[in-house]
């Protein structure tokens, strides 16, 4: 007999003693560390039940090439024989990949996992000079690239010759001027300003397409080996497997080191949400939910995979599901409609600005998206007036979204259904795995309901900063990792963010945290977009300002948004001015709203009015 359960009783059957999901406690160097009992230790462990398991399924989609998983681990398998023997990658070896989402992404990082190296993942959308600063920092012994990122590192890393000759170059942000590349790309760089690059050492650098001169052919590599049987090296759970970096909205990036324990550990709490829902949908459907269940299921790999949602939350967790991938090349909402319609997706992952692009795309309505079972946020919250759009245009959707950071491996809290829905403004409770908590200056614990800096501790927290141990240092205490961000919990144990640490102005004496501003702009109708910035003022100190992007096709009156924000929050709170626009916000790599650019937009603004 079937009736539904809510989310409490799903979590409790599916951790019940003995079962894959039960939580088990290790000791680690003193530490007791919570992880789930069945749920891979390492990545080579992940791969290996993944391709023994679901070899001959299909795992990646490109256009009209499709590679199954034995396709995927067996292209690894080849790479990885070469990086060994031609390059010495092994335990330990830090290897930079930098380029776009593709299939040569997922074998190069599997490969060098495989051989116990370190996938360092920079960001394929920035400058020369920040790849090249992302390579000297973590010291990469060489680098995989397409050619597009490998022409922008040698960019930076050769400046042209005197009397500004060369040719132009991608520079992620803008242009640069470059000279033709050298027979050996790893030379010095002159210009030591903060946005050029500086690699002071030999760097092989292997090219996936593209003929740069001096560059190693990614796809000349793997065709001088023969077919080689899947193989990996044993890892050590506390081995360092990636380096995922910060997004750099408040400063320099730093590389966040994780090991295989915090990485699996991340991408068990991930996938042990899926297992909850199924769990729901076994229980609301009877025997009627199982070939449901059983059938592969279909994602849109949207984030990069630099970042959490990409690697951990579509690649890893597509591995240990037995799932299938199809790659989205550029962020295309009608195109991302079409993929969910002709290939039966089930799930999605995006930030708020792609699901507002697919809810008001012209072919919105036109595509049946009756697969699409669940939409999770990646990157930022989803706001609760995105929430009720997407409750109302896909009633069929189950909308989760949490809160996690790379330093913890996207993992932190969740929330999702029925709890989202009747909390607005929470971002869920603690994983299973995962100890929070909220305190003072003093890293001290606070009583319920009182604001303070959130801190995670657990099996799922980075172990440090790549060759930064001031930043570490300051960053996890006591073994309790720092988040600087501000939150509360409610009565009922969910957290809630205030704001960032940083992200708080003091006007007239009075704390105003931008988040709760911008949290009660967001529910008016017509805001796609906000920002609350800070700008100074001879009397208050600061003054708030809010920045808006509008609804497509709507002109927001000042005044009734003044209205609107007065009717949720003390005066105090309500902003003293507007900058209302229609063009998107800057974005980060992470395709965060960046909030560095926004802000000195609008300082920029008003220092000219002022002195006008």
């Amino acid at each position: 007999m079937s009736g539904a359960i809510d989310r409490a009783e799903a979590m409790r059957r599916v951790m019940a003693p003995g079962s894959d999901w039960e939580v088990v406690t290790e000791t680690v160097d003193g530490e007791p560390l919570r992880l789930f009992r069945g749920f891979a230790r390492t990545l080579p462990e992940l791969y290996q039940r993944a391709l023994d398991t679901y070899g001959d399924r299909i795992l990646f989609v490109d256009g009209d090439v499709h590679f199954t998983y034995a396709d995927i681990f067996g292209e690894s398998a080849r790479l990885a024989v070469a990086l060994r023997d031609r390059f010495g990658v092994g335990e330990g070896t830090r290897v930079g990949i930098v380029m776009q989402n593709c299939r040569e992404y997922l074998t190069s990082f599997t490969a060098v996992t495989m051989l116990g190296g370190v996938g360092v993942l920079i960001n394929s959308r920035g400058a020369g000079g920040e790849i090249a600063r992302a390579i000297e920092d973590t010291d990469c012994a060489l680098v995989i690239g397409d050619g597009k990122r490998i022409a922008r590192l040698l960019a930076a890393t050769n400046p042209p010759p005197p009397g500004g000759g060369g040719a132009k170059g991608d520079g992620g942000g803008g242009s640069e001027t470059f000279s033709e590349p050298p027979s050996s790309p790893s030379v010095n760089c002159a210009d030591t300003s903060p946005w050029r690059g500086r690699i002071e050492r030999a760097m092989p650098l292997i090219v996936t397409e593209g003929d740069l001169p001096g560059a190693t052919s990614y796809g000349d590599l793997v065709a001088a080996v023969p077919e080689t049987p899947f193989f990996a090296r044993p890892a050590d759970p506390g081995e360092l497997a990636a380096m995922m970096f910060t997004s750099g909205t408040t400063g320099r990036p730093k590389g966040a080191a994780l090991s295989h324990r915090s990485m699996l550990a991340g991408l068990s709490v991930s996938s042990f949400s899926n297992a909850v829902a199924a769990e729901m949908t076994r229980a609301a459907m009877g025997p009627a939910a199982e070939p449901m269940l059983a059938r592969q299921q279909a994602t849109i790999m949207i984030a990069p995979l630099f970042h959490v949602s990409g690697l951990h939350n579509v690649y890893l967790r597509t591995l240990a599901a037995g799932g299938r991938i199809y790659r989205l090349a550029r962020w295309n909402p009608e195109q991302a409609i079409r993929l969910i319609a002709e290939h039966a997706i089930a799930s999605i992952g995006c930030v708020p600005t792609m699901m507002w692009d697919i809810l008001r795309s012209p072919i919105f309505g036109d595509h049946d998206l009756s697969s699409l079972r669940s939409i999770g946020a990646g990157g930022a919250p989803f706001p609760d007036n995105l929430v009720r759009e997407m409750k109302e245009k896909l009633p069929n959707c189950t909308i989760g979204m949490g809160y996690g950071m790379t330093e913890s491996n996207g993992a932190g809290t969740n929330i999702a259904g029925p709890d989202l829905a009747a909390r607005p403004g929470a971002v869920g409770r603690p994983n299973p795995l995962t100890d929070i908590r909220v305190v003072d200056d003093h890293a001290e614990p606070l009583p319920q309901g009182e604001t303070g800096e959130i801190a995670m501790r657990g099996s799922v927290v980075m172990q440090g900063y790549f060759g930064n141990a001031a930043a570490t240092a300051a960053k996890i205490v006591d073994g309790w990792l720092l988040t600087g961000d501000v939150g509360r919990f409610d009565a009922d144990g969910y957290l809630h963010l205030v704001d960032r640490k940083t992200q708080m102005i003091i006007s007239g004496g009075e704390n105003i945290y931008c988040a709760e501003v911008e949290a009660a702009l967001s529910t008016h109708p017509d805001v796609r977009e906000v920002v609350a910035v800070g700008v100074p003022d001879d009397r208050l100190g600061e003054a708030l300002v809010a920045a808006i992007v509008a609804q497509p096709g709507v002109t927001i009156d000042a005044d009734a948004l003044d209205a609107h924000v007065r009717t949720r929050l003390a005066d105090y709170k309500a902003p003293r001015d507007y900058v209302i626009q229609s063009d998107p916000f800057d974005r980060t790599a992470n395709a965060k709203i960046d909030r560095r650019a926004v802000t000195q937009m609008v300082r920029a603004r008003f220092a000219a009015e002022t002195s006008a």
